[in-house]
């Protein structure tokens, strides 16, 4: 018999070097770079490359892409509709009686940090649904003790046998548990070990194998379905866009490199040929010489010694008249420009074909709803991630009522719709659908525009209730309009009534009688402070009688309280003016 640590499903023999480079693409860090950067030529030895990895920085542009994505996924997570099911089940998926996993998260939380980020970056995650072993006979322990949940990596399901309908009949995975120090209890080192699930007639039975492959333990689940459940797509969002990274990382490498060891300019300077043959012909003991005179070889180093420059900002140099200027010489940049424009172009790259991939998006085990939403024309790649998201919580409910032994699972419903716009974006979309209002003749036609205008700046943040009620009072309001300077004009024009004004700036039906009311008390008061014999005086005491009754009388002239509208009374500029 094999050993169970060196039994792999063919599939997995497959695509274990892809898990491998997109595991690394996507998590990116020093083990990304360690592995994947490479020596530019066979000039280059080790010291140069390890100083030069020492510099390098880490691309990381395919794991955004990816991460805006998965954000587009989650922030919908709170629209997600679960009816019935038990009551330990719906408050789990909540994060209360301790959550759906041994640390206490909700159902939006697993999904958000453990399962979205697998299955899009390597296009699959298992989850498996466990049950305490030892029930506590405690009411309030009990309410805690009930299923949870833990993800599985790709590389972790070694191998499995299906049944027709799509059940899992065996299941190898691995595991990574610490050993621990015998004399501290510390954990000390990482070791593997092995679980083999098979589907019986009427239970699950379970092997244990340590990391070696030897069976240490075997138990029995009594339910009729192995809790075991995959989420796959028909591919990860890194397949196309990995080697991309790769070469971000080699070419950013290249130009830092150039930016500390190349990028300096080179001293030059002209020089007499003749002069330094001459000195080339010195030298030589002539025959009979003293042997204490200098060799040949002696003249040429203190030659070469006497034309070594010192050069830099600091130091000056002195030319021989008629020779041009000693000057510098930069390096060629051609080839650094070139690199980074190539980088440009391999980050545009990265974002098109991660929307290509989210467009060719569908679940690899698509549910019939699925293949419905498909022959519907549902065509958004971040939709069909979110059915296969149902199908796996529809399983979890499945198998939590499996274990606990009583009613139906939950009934599970995600959203149909998700957008990857940007806060900015949705913001551009409702202020161009604004302007469109004024100018619209049918009032059908301006509801429909402010319900898009909804849908732009709130769909996806709010629930599909809190939506739907926000639509229902458009459809409802007689006036789509609200402008208030528009409606300022139009009412000082005389083109509408004052209630209506008031319905269009959402006041309460009954606030333009109440505003009526209120403005006529107002007149009411102005026409008595006027007309009273207190407001006059005693004209013939008054040295500026004439011009007080002029003033006045332009004043009541301008007053407009006891007038239909509240238009200034002022006299525009004369012609020409």
């Amino acid at each position: 018999m094999p050993n169970i640590s060196t039994i792999t499903h063919p599939e997995y023999l497959l695509k274990e070097d892809d898990w491998a480079e997109w595991r690394y693409a996507y998590s990116g860090g020093k083990e990304f770079r360690e592995q994947y950067l490479k020596k530019f030529s066979t000039r280059e030895d080790n010291t140069d490359f390890t100083n030069r990895k020492a510099i390098t920085p880490i691309p990381s542009f395919a794991k955004a892409g990816i991460n805006d994505i998965k954000n587009a996924i989650f922030q919908r997570l709170v629209e997600v509709q679960r009816l019935n099911g038990s009551i330990t089940y719906l408050a789990a998926v909540e994060g209360r009686q301790g959550g759906l996993t041994t640390n206490g998260q909700s159902m939006a939380n697993f999904i958000g940090e453990d399962i979205l980020p697998e299955l899009l970056a390597m296009g699959k995650v298992g989850i498996y649904v466990d049950m305490p072993a030892e029930i506590s006979p405690t009411l309030k322990d009990a309410r805690s003790q009930h299923p949870y949940l833990y993800a599985y990596h790709a590389e972790d399901i070694r191998s499995w046998a299906m049944s027709p309908d799509g059940g899992f009949t065996k299941v190898l995975i691995r595991d990574h548990d610490y050993a621990l120090d015998e004399e501290t209890g510390l954990p000390s080192e990482q070791q593997e070990s092995y679980r083999l699930y098979a589907l019986n007639e009427n239970n699950v039975s379970v092997t244990f194998y340590d990391f070696n492959g030897n069976k240490i333990d075997q138990a029995v689940l009594d339910i009729p379905k192995i809790p075991f459940i995959v989420l796959e797509l028909n591919q990860s969002l890194m397949q196309d866009i990995s080697g991309h990274q790769i070469a971000l990382l080699n070419l950013g490498s290249s130009d830092v490199n150039f930016g500390f060891k190349s990028n300096f300019p080179f001293y030059t300077e002209q020089y007499d040929l003749t002069s330094e043959i001459t000195h080339l012909r010195q030298g030589g003991r002539e025959e009979g010489a003293d042997a204490a005179s200098p060799s040949t070889n002696e003249l040429i180093a203190d030659t070469a010694k006497k034309l070594n420059t010192k050069t830099g900002v600091t130091q000056g140099r002195r030319y021989p008249k008629g020779l041009e200027r000693p000057g510098f010489i930069s390096p060629p940049v051609e080839s650094l420009i070139a690199s980074m424009k190539k980088q440009e172009q391999l980050k545009d790259e990265i974002r098109q074909l991660l929307a290509l991939a989210l467009s060719n998006m569908q679940p690899k085990m698509a549910s019939a709803e699925a293949k419905q939403m498909d022959e519907r024309g549902l065509e958004a790649g971040l939709s069909y991630i979110g059915l296969e998201l149902q199908r796996g919580e529809q399983l979890i409910a499945e198998y939590w009522a499996l274990y606990e032994g009583k009613g139906e699972p939950a009934s599970v419903s995600y959203p149909t719709s998700y957008s990857l716009k940007t806060d900015a974006d949705r913001r551009k979309d409702a202020k161009e659908l604004s302007e469109l209002i004024p100018k619209l003749p049918s009032q059908t036609y301006k509801k429909a525009v402010a319900k898009a205008i909804v849908d732009a700046l709130l769909k996806g943040k709010i629930s599909s209730d809190d939506l739907d009620e926000i639509k229902q009072e458009i459809e409802n309001a007689p006036i789509i309009e609200t402008d208030p300077d528009i409606i300022r004009n139009d009412l000082e024009a005389g083109l509408v009534s004052a209630e209506t004004g008031s319905l269009a700036r959402g006041y309460p039906p009954d606030e333009a009688a109440k505003a009526a009311k209120d403005h006529a008390e107002r007149a009411a008061r102005i026409v008595a402070a006027q007309t009273g014999a207190a407001a006059r005086g005693v004209p013939d005491v008054d040295v500026n009688a004439e011009a007080s009754a002029s003033k006045a009388e332009k004043e009541a002239s301008r007053d407009n309280s006891l007038d239909p509208t509240t238009q200034r009374k002022v006299r525009g500029k004369a012609n020409g003016s």
